[in-house]
């Protein structure tokens, strides 16, 4: 085999980054957030699925440059779409995520709440964050992706998490809960965690 096979395998501008066993799952980078500009690319490290749960973590680059690690979490939302029916009530386009991050080193140990927002392209909510927003000093971000990163947006940054992700190799383990919206929307009124449906594995 050409020992430069593995170099292509783990390029940041391979196409097609992972395969996940089980069931067959093949990840395409074309339908991770900062992809709608060609001038973003992603070397994703590792995958882990669970119960219609998907946790990528990895690097992104910007025109060939690294900028930032990653942690990206998808949700399928199987389990609570059917609490919330039972309030009377619909998931709508958001849902919220309690986030633990385990690293190695349990001094970076941190956990806060996301906001995951329903992706057409992959049929669950998702939501990316990375270690930083900012763009390298000689650079700037385009503005496809611009108007995808902040507080609450589908690409975020969470400063608790900076010293974990700033290891991303180092990032073992993850605990995750995932509640409906805080508003119930069209109408808007407030939902609080005691009314709230949770999908946090029965406790």
């Amino acid at each position: 085999m050409d020992p430069a096979f593995n170099d292509i395998q783990s390029n940041p501008w391979n196409e097609i980054f992972k395969v996940v066993f089980f069931p067959d799952h093949i990840y395409h980078a074309e339908y991770l957030n900062a992809t709608r500009s060609p001038r973003y690319r992603y070397n994703v490290r590792e995958v882990r699925s669970y119960l219609g749960i998907n946790a990528l973590k990895g690097e992104v680059y910007l025109d060939g440059k690294f900028i930032s690690n990653f942690l990206r979490l998808e949700y399928r939302s199987g389990r609570l779409v059917e609490q919330v029916r039972e309030k009377k009530r619909l998931l709508g386009s958001d849902v919220i995520a309690w986030v633990r991050l385990l690293p190695e080193d349990e001094s970076k140990k941190a956990e806060s709440r996301v906001k995951l927002h329903y992706c057409p392209w992959i049929d669950a909510y998702e939501v990316e964050i990375w270690e930083t927003l900012e763009a390298p000093a000689t650079s700037y971000h385009d503005f496809q992706i611009l108007d995808q990163m902040g507080r609450n947006g589908p690409i975020t940054r969470v400063k608790a998490f900076n010293p974990a992700l700033r290891d991303i190799k180092a990032l073992t383990q993850i605990e995750l809960a995932f509640r409906e919206n805080d508003r119930n929307l069209p109408t808007g009124y407030q939902i609080s965690d005691a009314d709230a449906c949770w999908d946090n594995d029965y406790s």
